[in-house]
């Protein structure tokens, strides 16, 4: 299935349910003048949005771009689901960087190592 905005888009709108929009519009305070003023629901439960996060992990950065400048608030969670799942991969890929920083920590894939942490603390 291609990752597109627009396909996304489609299958957030296929799960949508108006009567719990409603009252995720009322719990989340959305009225004039209120915390959560003018955002908009859909009414989709957090697990299906965990569903559709892991069908379209691969999006790409313009397509989570795209829902995250969205007016509802489905779709900008799910492009933050998707961007979180993803972090993992992000730090594992920095784990080529130097191994030692400037104060003389070892770092092993983004960790301070434990024997670095007891130096710098003090113990051996």
């Amino acid at each position: 299935m291609a990752s597109t905005a627009a396909a996304i888009r489609r299958e957030l709108h296929a799960l949508a349910d108006p009567a719990k929009a409603a009252f995720l519009q009322r719990y989340f305070k959305t009225g004039p003048g209120e915390y959560g003023e003018g955002d908009r629901f859909l009414g989709i439960k957090v697990p299906d949005l965990r569903r559709i996060a892991r069908v379209h992990r691969a999006a790409t950065l313009p397509v989570l771009r795209a829902l995250l400048r969205s007016k509802w608030h489905e779709e900008r969670a799910l492009a933050l689901v998707i961007m979180a799942m993803r972090a993992p991969e992000s730090v594992r890929a920095l784990a080529p960087l130097p191994r030692r920083s400037a104060t003389g920590i070892r770092f092993i894939a983004g960790e301070p190592t434990k024997s670095a942490t007891n130096s710098v603390a003090g113990r051996s």
